[in-house]
């Protein structure tokens, strides 16, 4: 695996965040992953703005998503995903030291609009930046929000305000234990 500190020294060589190299690294582990699988390599068909950026224009945008064509429609199961994707973020553990927790991954068989069978998947991961405490469990707040329908910039606003306020009840209860006030009663249920 790449150090913490390469990650941020190609942050600060593109101007941009931590994370979204990060993710970058990480996605190319699951390309690998991917290509490396037996059942998968030569049967999923890397397309769309990733795949351009990986293959043909190096570092003019950073990956967010991977998306595939399958030739095999017995992939589209979830039983079959999740089996499959147990054993690529094993060896992905093994290659890289990039963490993929199997109950991070999580994948949805639907419809799409052309009336096809589609999948969507989600795989968690701890990679080179090891973001752990308080900053994971936003983050896996954030797959949360996010499978419910809102949008990128919704939930972080409304995280980002939830985090504050339990700033602000850790700073209050340092300074003053012995007064309680509402605020406090009410963010204890929440368990940080």
């Amino acid at each position: 695996m790449i150090s913490r500190q390469e990650v941020m020294n190609f942050a600060r060589e593109f101007s941009l965040a931590l994370q979204i190299i990060e993710k970058d690294y990480v996605l190319g582990w699951l390309l690998a992953g991917i290509a490396a699988h037996p059942a998968l390599k030569d049967s999923w068909v890397f397309k769309g703005g990733t795949c351009l950026k990986k293959c043909y224009f190096g570092t003019y945008r950073f990956s967010e998503d991977l998306d595939f064509t399958l030739t095999n429609s017995d992939h589209l199961r979830e039983d079959f995903l999740l089996e499959t994707f147990g054993r690529i973020a094993e060896w992905i553990t093994e290659q890289s030291g990039i963490e993929m927790p199997p109950e991070t991954l999580r994948f949805e068989i639907y419809e799409n609009p052309r009336n096809m069978i589609s999948a969507q998947g989600r795989v968690g991961y701890r990679g080179p930046m090891r973001r752990g405490g308080i900053v994971q469990k936003l983050w896996n707040y954030c797959n949360v929000l996010l499978d419910d329908g809102m949008h990128y910039s919704d939930y972080v606003e409304q995280l980002t305000y939830f985090l504050f306020l339990k700033m602000a009840d850790w700073r209050y209860r340092r300074l003053r234990p012995e007064f309680s006030y509402p605020f406090a009663r009410s963010v204890e249920q929440f368990a940080w």
